[in-house]
């Protein structure tokens, strides 16, 4: 991955370049990030609250 976009960093002069496909590359690590951790807490919310009614123990 860091091969293919080697030369396009080493071809610009630039420095706000890089800066911007860095910052594209990092979005979708950041929204995952987000995601996984709204995902685990809301999890965890659910195996922490009381189940109502019957209790069904699988054994």
């Amino acid at each position: 991955m860091f091969f293919g976009i080697n030369p396009i960093f080493i071809g610009s002069r630039s420095h706000y370049v890089i800066y911007i496909v860095g910052g594209f590359l990092l979005v979708p690590i950041f929204g995952y990030v987000v995601i996984n951790k709204q995902d685990q807490t809301r999890v965890s919310d659910f195996n922490r609250r009381k189940l109502k009614g019957r209790v069904h123990n699988i054994a």
